[in-house]
């Protein structure tokens, strides 16, 4: 028996708590944690203080190969844990999901009915009068400008006198909801230009003064009581005009409105649609109309994006519960759900031909030494990482998505670039979360399968999430959001969860082996060629956005491309050949050492020190060939520009020294809860304010 193992025994069969042994034995409670975890030997002078302490002889406590073991305390089968259990996996509960996925899919359904009614066959929410006006300018006005009427669809009907300086124009969009009123009035030696568009409650109206040729004054106001109230006026530089100006500029305003109206009857009468309705008239319907589909819109919004998640979410809990019930009926749930499967597998030699059971060598006794850094450094820093990383992205984002002003965004260039050199961090701590994850992976009676699954529903969610978002946009036909959306999607590291649930199989097809396969070599083999599925899924995303940069490939459409994960060189080699080259790592020391000693050897020092080395040279050879491929011209194309900064975590890799024993499944499953929203943190913000406040 390993001698933390008789330490940690005998502690627990004396009843003493670190603290007692500790003021027996004047060893501090660390020190005893460190001992009886195994993540330090006992040294050879205090073996005497602890046999003292409970009276045994030294002997007991040596062991000369000094490989730690981990320790699992013995769990007693809970009665509760077991019957609630089989009330979670029951009918009752899996057609209660079976109906939330139900209601929430008719939901979405519902939404999507409503986002095209809101896009399409919009006359009905319009007046009759406002749909023959945007009838009319379809069938028989001008193009406005022949280099951009396949991209707008913009034509116009316009009146003018025999002067041809005063006019009535009405300018019509593809879209019913966008047809444009204007008017130009002439004014000493030049004129008056305004322009009318619906404001839903109110009118909302713009004029600009070019009585000397040139625009020097313009401002903005409401049409109230069939009357121009002026908000405000600015000058060519827009600039705060004074008051007299505003005064002056307010006066003629509000002369205008007959004599545009008289423009707007010259005009009906020139179209013979002979309308009774005044132009404040079609104005308000206009308003009413545009409030109509507004509403369809937001109704629209609130039935698709939550809905879309909660069908998604309960379509998988829906799975899971059915994958349960079965497993209850046939009373494997307590195997299933209960019990650490699949477990760590130490047996790769056996499985697999050209290995054979009997050592080659002796194994050689434990390091002594081993400067280490505790795994809770390694998880909280690459948090640190991320945390900032998204802290700085929400901080660029909400000036940039809640301001169209250019210039102002100009100003964020210092900000934007910080970001951008602050990407590769994000990257690192991707690659901290697959380092530590394969261990946490590979330790005794963890159970893989649901990390697994976690990951594939929130890269699900991601998924559907974005699509649902850009759908949303794209219909809406707002231009500026839907730019900003698609750099963000461009910009951003994108579906990070499917590229966890990937080096997840990877660990799982490689580094275990499930119970029920054991012993079988042709099953064996096929488990770990599965590995080769979630492989080519890396490798195939990586090649086709090459393939799109540099070999001219046809490029899929959004929600195709979507299922693939985001370039990143540096994520995508480390998932593939770290897990790899351990694999191949741990057959040549089964190989070596035997099955028995192997098991040891995979607790001590050299294995870890090793294992460390592995992942230091894969990150070195990532920083190196983004280093070198930086100043190429194909760098960008290949995601080989930025990411050499991460060798900042070679050090924190090299001494990392992973948790022996049983895990703690509160500090495991926080740990990664904290991850995912430092992930999804900016994401989360830029999706609800893209999707709910600029739309409400």
């Amino acid at each position: 028996m390993a001698a933390n193992e008789v330490l940690a025994s005998l502690r627990q069969k004396s009843g003493l708590s670190f603290r007692k042994v500790s003021q027996k034995t004047g060893i501090s409670v660390f020190s005893l944690y460190l001992y009886e975890k195994g993540y330090l030997r006992i040294p050879e002078k205090k073996i005497p203080v602890f046999a003292s302490a409970f009276n045994v002889n030294e002997e007991t406590l040596k062991d000369e190969e000094g490989f730690p073991a981990p320790i699992f305390p013995q769990e007693k089968k809970d009665y509760f844990d077991n019957k609630m259990m089989k009330k979670v996996f029951s009918w009752p509960v899996l057609l209660a999901s079976l109906l939330i996925f139900l209601v929430s899919l008719s939901l979405v359904i519902s939404g999507l009915v409503y986002q095209n009614k809101s896009t399409q066959g919009v006359e009905a929410v319009f007046s009759t009068e406002y749909n023959a006006i945007n009838e009319y300018v379809k069938k028989n006005g001008e193009d406005v400008d022949e280099n951009t009427i396949e991209e707008t669809g913009v034509k116009c009907v316009t009146y003018s006198d025999d002067k041809e300086t005063e006019a009535f124009l009405v300018s019509s969009f593809s879209d019913a909801s966008k047809t444009l009123f204007n008017a130009y009035l002439p004014v000493g030696n030049g004129l008056y230009l305004f322009a009318f568009q619906e404001n839903m409650d109110t009118i909302w109206f713009y004029f600009a003064d070019q009585t000397s040729g040139e625009m020097t004054y313009q401002g903005t106001g409401y049409i109230l009581n069939n009357a121009f109230d002026v908000g405000a006026v600015v000058d060519a530089e827009q600039k705060d005009v004074e008051q007299t100006i505003f005064d002056q500029q307010k006066a003629f305003v509000d002369t205008c409105l007959p004599k545009i109206e008289d423009l707007y009857q010259k005009w009906n009468s020139m179209t013979k649609l002979n309308l009774k309705s005044s132009l404040v008239e079609i104005l308000t319907s206009q308003g009413k109309g545009n409030g109509a589909l507004k509403g369809m819109a937001d109704l629209s919004n609130h039935l698709l994006m939550l809905p879309s998640v909660f069908a998604t979410a309960f379509f998988f809990a829906s799975l899971l519960l059915a994958w349960g019930v079965y497993h209850i009926k046939k009373k494997k749930a307590a195997e299933m759900f209960l019990t650490s499967t699949p477990e760590a597998a130490l047996s790769e030699a056996v499985d697999l031909k050209g290995f054979e059971r009997k050592a080659k060598r002796p194994l050689k006794n434990n390091w002594k030494i081993f400067p280490f850094l505790p795994e809770t450094v390694l998880r909280l820093g690459g948090i640190a990482l991320i945390l900032t990383s998204s802290i700085l992205l929400f901080k660029i984002t909400y000036p940039i998505i809640t301001n169209h002003d250019f210039f102002a965004i100009l100003n964020l260039i210092g900000d934007i670039q910080s970001f951008y050199y602050l990407l590769p961090y994000m990257t690192a701590a991707a690659l901290l979360w697959f380092f530590v994850r394969l261990e946490i992976m590979m330790s005794e009676k963890y159970n893989i399968i649901p990390s697994v699954l976690m990951f594939f529903f929130f890269g699900a969610v991601y998924y559907v999430g974005e699509n649902v978002l850009s759908y949303y946009l794209t219909q809406t036909s707002d231009i500026y959001y839907t730019a900003l959306f698609t750099a963000f999607t461009m910009f951003l590291p994108g579906n990070l969860f499917w590229s966890l649930s990937c080096f997840s199989l990877i660990v799982m097809f490689l580094l275990t082996t499930p119970d029920s396969i054991k012993g079988h070599k042709k099953k064996v083999l096929i488990w770990r060629f599965l590995a080769l599925l979630p492989i080519f899924y890396l490798l195939f995303s990586y090649l086709y956005q090459v393939g799109i940069k540099l070999w001219n490939w046809t490029e899929w459409p959004s929600y195709l491309s979507a299922l693939l994960f985001r370039k990143q060189f540096a994520v995508m080699t480390f998932a593939i050949f770290y897990p790899i080259f351990i694999y191949f790592y741990r057959l040549f020391i089964i190989h070596r050492y035997g099955e028995d000693n192997a098991y040891k050897f995979f607790h001590g020092n050299e294995y870890y020190f090793t294992k460390n080395l592995i992942a230091c040279l894969w990150v070195a050879t990532i920083v190196l060939a983004n280093y070198l491929g930086a100043g190429s011209k194909y760098g960008k194309a290949l995601d080989l520009n930025k990411s050499y900064m991460m060798a900042i975590i070679i050090p924190f890799i090299f001494f990392y020294h992973p948790h022996i024993g049983k895990r703690n499944p509160f500090v495991d499953n926080g740990i990664t809860f904290i991850y995912l929203i430092s992930f999804s943190f900016a994401y989360a913000y830029i999706g609800e304010f893209l999707l709910f406040e600029f739309h409400f």
